[in-house]
């Protein structure tokens, strides 16, 4: 067996080891905690807060979670099979992520007949996952209407992680140590590139520049990439061991401070080249630490791993979803469709209402598309019930 893929009973560690009662062997703890997390940055931010929390940080993290979870399922299959079946990898996630996606976009397509035309092209973009490049390249004012599909650009990114990457590791499945410096290499290369768009690139996009380089997935990957090279990071099995209290302290305090820094500098060219890498090595270094203390981290563990946030990161592909959709009624019902951000208490409604909204809109998705493919989906090879 290569090197590489070894499981980690050398160092008595892998980060399938901390069971969660009721969950698979699979099951990562604390993913869906990170979810959670991820997931009320985007709500509370896009409800108001904006200038107080970071949403786009929320984003990133989705990114790093896609690529620390993939990548993991993917070295699995190569563990057991040698190979990757690349078809029923494309099938999974268009069963995971298609149902849901049709039926929000039906609905709010459908409410804004009532109010404004529907924008074509917002549609297309929202279906075949190529939202991003609509925002970036045909820029168009927002129209009074709940067709929300601004949000959607993210899974665009996803999307085109998803179908480049079985590919890409497939291709390097025997020199997955290889694999590991060609990501390196790539994480380094992202922000040159962003570098380069923000000089020359942005110039030419008027009022859309800082879009580009936020949402394109040439320069975003790198978002994902850092999850993915964590992924690859743990099945080394040399430095993914259990680490002493003082260098999981030194991590984390790192891993605070980097993200805390992304927050707190305001200048556009961090904003838009250097924030997502800060956030990037700072998500790594958290997120391995978290996987390789000990005793230490049991009350960080506990909170994600609470029903709460264990709920909320299972729904939250629905809640991101649909979050927008309340947020539009709730705006639209009071000053003709704008509410000031410095009314706090209005905007706290806000994120009540779109949570409670976008809860149930997720639980009764998941219950009505999902559970009904279930059988479908595990004949796929997914572990539906994670």
């Amino acid at each position: 067996m290569p090197k590489l893929l070894t499981t980690l009973k050398r160092t008595d560690f892998s980060i399938y080891q901390r069971s969660i009662k009721g969950t698979s062997s699979h099951y990562i703890p604390g993913l869906d905690g990170l979810r959670a997390i991820s997931v009320l940055l985007v709500v509370i931010a896009h409800a108001g807060f904006a200038r107080y929390v970071p949403g786009d940080l929320g984003v990133t993290v989705f990114f790093f979670i896609s690529g620390f979870l993939i990548t993991n399922l993917l070295i699995s299959e190569i563990d057991a099979s040698r190979t990757i079946n690349i078809q029923q990898f494309y099938i999974r996630r268009y069963l995971r992520l298609s149902p849901e996606l049709y039926f929000f976009v039906l609905v709010c397509t459908l409410v804004s007949f009532q109010f404004y035309s529907v924008p074509w092209l917002d549609t297309l973009g929202s279906l075949f996952y190529f939202q991003n490049y609509v925002r970036i390249f045909f820029p168009t004012e927002t129209p009074d209407t709940p067709l929300t599909f601004s949000h959607l650009w993210s899974l665009s990114v996803e999307e085109h992680f998803y179908l480049i990457m079985p590919t890409f590791i497939w291709m390097f499945r025997r020199r997955l140590d290889v694999f590991f410096w060609v990501l390196v290499a790539l994480c380094i290369i992202a922000p040159a590139y962003r570098l380069f768009a923000f000089e020359y690139i942005n110039p030419q996009l008027e009022s859309y520049a800082s879009i580009y380089t936020d949402r394109a997935t040439e320069t975003r990957f790198d978002s994902i990439i850092y999850g993915c090279l964590l992924a690859l990071f743990a099945r080394k099995g040399k430095l993914f061991g259990i680490q002493p209290a003082p260098v999981t302290l030194l991590l984390l305090l790192c891993s605070a401070l980097g993200i805390l820094l992304s927050i707190l500098l305001r200048t556009d060219l961090f904003k838009h080249v250097w924030k997502f890498t800060v956030q990037g090595i700072a998500l790594f270094a958290g997120t391995y630490a978290l996987y390789t203390a000990k005793d230490i981290v049991r009350p960080i563990f506990q909170i994600l791993e609470s029903n709460l946030f264990r709920v909320t990161g299972r729904l939250s592909y629905g809640i991101y979803l649909w979050h927008l959709f309340p947020i539009w009624f709730m705006r639209h019902a009071e000053a003709n469709g704008t509410f000031p951000d410095r009314d706090w208490r209005i905007n706290i409604a806000i994120v009540i209402g779109s949570l409670i909204f976008s809860y149930v809109a997720a639980y009764i998705s998941e219950q009505a598309l999902l559970r009904p493919i279930s059988k479908l989906r595990r004949r796929f090879g997914s572990a539906v019930a994670n």
